[in-house]
């Protein structure tokens, strides 16, 4: 396995003009937060000043599409970043206490907020969209479940309202994860604290196609210095864990028993997790700026790659379809990393010292390839490149 350098979707110049190049960055300039809509195959990215940016590669725009690229309204850090698949709707959840609701497709910046929820008293630290809820986080100890508001079909947007909200005791909640459930429709909420404890919010029919949400009676606490980051794995029963105590863990998200313990070899904290369920792998960033991706079939690292430079707090990463994109959102850029896969390495002897130059040659007419090599042995070597004979 290899993880091989895509592409970079540059930030830099785009929203903010600097005098020299040689300026460092502003924190206000950096991205917080990234999102990859698959539906749309556009990528978003947050940013600390409140804006949200929009790219989409050149392969990907239509001649019919007019997207906005630039999104203005919040006035804090924006935190997370998730959609409504079905209505192509855009969630935005901030330090300023709000979560505003974007249509990226109407053509027109100033047009693209359709709401703004207010309710939080502090910053949004989590959102999530499913089965027609919007879930939220806060640094008020609180959770919110927004559902649509009824009797407003024939309006163009959907209208979001606070239908319950849950006090958490007195502490931050970190982060939520939703998990579906994919035998009667609806699924589970799970909300992670700040000392260690996870909530889990269970739905419930009250008749009138309606839906009331109960929260567990006795939260597991399953990690010692809180819990940072929540990702629920629906298809195999899993909740990974991301700790202040530098370790990833994975539970049995029906009764909560530990399934595995990683702890960071680097001495820091991870920061963002995604899951690749065609590879049973989980992907993660940690605070040094490296990605590891963990095979939790054979339950130990299979891959690293120092992503070294200006990687920061707040970067994130996301998903393109398949999986094996990865994207990283850096101080003044977004990263396109690919994982290659079913590599395989041949030693091929010849010289006596160091090899210090290689050279491919070809002919065109005849699809003819050689391989030269020279090395300080004092020779030069020339390599057939099917079977690598000298």
């Amino acid at each position: 396995m290899d993880i091989q350098h895509l592409q970079k979707f540059v930030t830099l110049g785009q929203v903010v003009k600097h005098k020299t190049k040689a300026k460092r960055r502003s924190v206000p300039d950096r991205l917080s937060s990234l999102l990859y809509m698959k539906k749309k195959r556009c990528l978003y990215g947050g940013r600390f000043d409140g804006v949200v940016l929009m790219w989409k590669r050149k392969a990907d725009i239509s001649q019919d599409e007019r997207p906005s690229s630039r999104f203005s309204g919040h006035k804090g850090e924006v935190t997370r970043l998730c959609c409504d698949w079905e209505e192509n709707l855009l969630f935005s959840a901030s330090a300023d206490r709000t979560i505003k609701v974007w249509d990226p497709w109407v053509g027109n910046d100033r047009r693209a907020c359709v709401q703004t929820l207010a309710g939080h008293g502090g910053t949004v630290t989590g959102i999530e969209y499913a089965d027609n809820f919007l879930f939220s986080s806060s640094t008020d100890c609180s959770v919110i479940i927004w559902s649509k508001e009824t009797g407003r079909d024939f309006l163009l947007y959907p209208w979001y309202v606070k239908a319950q909200k849950f006090d958490n005791a007195g502490c931050w909640v970190n982060t939520i994860a939703f998990s579906p459930n994919t035998m009667n429709g609806l699924g589970t909420l799970y909300a992670g604290d700040a000392k260690g404890r996870i909530f889990a919010y269970k739905p419930h029919a009250i008749g009138g196609g309606k839906v009331e949400w109960i929260q567990g009676e006795h939260p597991a606490r399953v990690m010692e210095h809180g819990v940072s980051r929540l990702l629920a794995v629906s298809q195999e029963n899993l909740l990974i864990l991301l700790g202040y105590d530098y370790t990833m863990r994975t539970f049995d998200s029906q009764t909560m028993d530990q399934v595995l313990c990683l702890e960071n070899p680097n001495r820091c904290r991870y920061l963002h997790v995604g899951w690749n369920g065609e590879k049973q792998e989980v992907v993660l960033l940690d605070d040094k700026g490296e990605l590891s991706v963990v095979n939790l079939v054979l339950e130990h690292t299979v891959k690293t790659m120092d992503l070294l430079s200006n990687i920061v707090v707040s970067s994130d990463l996301s998903f393109v379809e398949g999986n094996d994109e990865i994207l990283v959102a850096k101080e003044d850029s977004i990263d396109s990393y690919y994982v290659v896969r079913n590599l395989q390495y041949q030693d091929f002897q010849g010289h006596e010292g160091p090899v210090v130059a290689i050279k491919v040659w070809s002919r065109t007419s005849t699809s003819e390839e050689k391989i030269i090599t020279a090395g300080l042995d004092n020779t030069v070597r020339v390599w057939d490149a099917t079977d690598m004979i000298c």
